[in-house]
């Protein structure tokens, strides 16, 4: 889950313990959440509103073009460039932890 820092920047709310997993998965858990964490804090106030909207609130891209001014497919569009920004820094972070 994903909730308003105090910076205004995204923070990653941690789900991971209760599980059964090993330490060392939960470690290597917290690291990760850390890495998606510092990614998230890299994109622009309006990414990270659009993550906010439309990844965790589950808005429809209608609705934040509405509210954002701009067209629904300039929001899908930003939404698919977050997606990969966020993929190209996860795949750095999983091609050193392997």
């Amino acid at each position: 889950m994903v909730g308003e820092g105090e910076e205004g920047s995204i923070e990653l709310i941690e789900t991971v313990g209760s599980d059964g997993s090993s330490p060392e998965d939960a470690a290597l858990a917290e690291e990760r959440a850390a890495v998606i964490r510092e990614a998230l804090g890299r994109l622009s106030e309006r990414e990270r509103s659009i993550v906010q909207m439309v990844f965790v609130e589950g808005r429809s891209g209608r609705y934040v073009s509405e509210l954002l001014g701009v067209s629904e497919s300039r929001v899908s569009q930003v939404a698919r460039e977050i997606r990969g920004k966020l993929a190209r820094d996860l795949d750095g972070y999983d091609a050193i932890a392997a």
